[in-house]
């Protein structure tokens, strides 16, 4: 099994949390949650490579300290994010390699128990198979594992889970959801750091919840938390 990380420019990250923190605060956010996501896939016995699928040299530096490989995106000549991820699959397959699990880097409560469950859920008969993790919404796609992966076709955006479900139905592919709250928590807004802070223990999400305490975001976030749960009605589009 390989892991795919497709990480758009650090500073462009977490637009959504914009009205909570400022520019820089969501880059170091997204990089320390970056840092969480990789120290548990270099640790993960069960991933044989890692592919980093970024232009931004940040990423580069940390493709170099954590032993994955870089491939920069233009080369891929794709625009959006599924057609990015497709043109990696692609190039990947090109070296026989095709049995691949797609995870973003907003997953700090990402564990090895947890990846090891979902790589166990994925080794099944068939030829054709997908898993997928969503978020704790059971809208977006955190973690999807295809086999064959060039032979999928992605649909991450608005209520991707169920769009991959359908996908997975058409090319029939054997599809199953594995749900868990180490791979279900992905930050787009504010009520989710509010879950990560809930829901942190242990060696989990250690740079992530570094990172809010030092920069006075979690004390931030605490002060304010009756406004930000519950949702208050507002309809989020989760993405991923």
């Amino acid at each position: 099994m390989w892991a795919l990380l497709p990480i758009k420019t650090l500073a462009a990250a977490k637009q959504r949390l914009s009205h909570l923190l400022n520019a820089s605060e969501r880059q170091g956010l997204f990089t320390a949650m970056l840092h969480d996501v990789l120290a548990v896939l270099s640790r993960q016995s069960e991933v044989e490579g890692i592919i980093l699928v970024s232009d931004d040299p940040v990423v580069a530096n940390l493709a170099r300290r954590y032993r994955c490989e870089w491939m920069p995106e233009k080369p891929l000549d794709a625009q959006g994010l599924n057609a990015v991820v497709q043109a990696a699959v692609s190039a990947l397959a090109q070296r026989d390699i095709d049995n691949i699990m797609v995870v973003h880097g907003d997953l700090p409560l990402l564990s090895n128990e947890a990846l090891s469950l979902l790589i166990a859920r994925h080794r099944r008969t068939g030829n054709k198979r997908l898993t997928l993790a969503p978020d704790r919404h059971r809208q977006g796609s955190n973690c999807l594992l295809a086999t064959p992966a060039s032979a999928f076709k992605f649909h991450y955006g608005a209520d991707s889970c169920n769009q991959h479900l359908q996908q997975a139905a058409k090319s029939e592919f054997d599809a199953k959801v594995v749900l868990n709250t180490a791979t279900g928590c992905d930050i787009d807004y504010p009520e989710d750091l509010v879950y990560l802070l809930e829901h942190a223990h242990g060696q989990v999400a250690q740079n992530t919840i570094s990172y809010l305490n030092e920069q006075g975001i979690a004390a931030r976030l605490d002060a304010g938390v009756s406004n930000l749960t519950p949702l208050q009605g507002r309809q989020y589009e989760r993405v991923s």
